[in-house]
């Protein structure tokens, strides 16, 4: 196995452990006095994504169809976990603050303009888990047509 390979692997364990720490904090097993500022679901979710991120890059490493289809599976993970998070932001309930470093918007975003922001970005999101599972599809059909040579 090359360095590089090694780093990739030490890299996307990394970001898988501190992914599955945000995880058990949001489903309450690893106990913090910060207060959330969103739900549970959210703060796990958003740690699934370091996780699905970590194994992806580590994965990227192995050769064959299986690795490859995990590496597939997990990158429509993350963008369903972004569109997700994305939507929550947009569309929940309560009041949001947003920021923009920005000159041209000022140090602060009114909150109907920044949950425009984030449903744009959750429905582009959307699009792309779209056009990946399509492809998914159309790919996974032509395999099962085509023997393996």
């Amino acid at each position: 196995m090359t360095r590089d390979a090694l780093g990739t692997i030490a890299s996307g364990g990394f970001a898988a452990l501190m992914g599955a720490w945000c995880v058990l904090m949001g489903a309450g097993v690893i106990h913090t006095d910060a207060p959330a500022e969103a739900p549970r679901w959210v703060i796990m979710v958003a740690g699934g994504l370091f996780v699905a991120g970590g194994v992806a890059a580590a994965l990227t490493t192995a050769s064959g169809r299986i690795a490859k289809a995990i590496v597939g599976a997990l990158a429509m993970a993350i963008v369903a976990g972004f569109a997700a998070i994305g939507g929550w932001i947009a569309f929940g309930p309560g009041e949001r603050a947003f920021g923009s470093p920005f000159v041209v918007f000022g140090p602060k975003v009114n909150e109907a303009a920044g949950r425009i922001a984030f449903g744009l970005g959750a429905a582009l999101c959307g699009l792309i888990l779209v056009l990946m599972l399509t492809r998914w599809v159309r790919a996974a059909s032509g395999a099962l047509r085509k023997p393996d040579a």
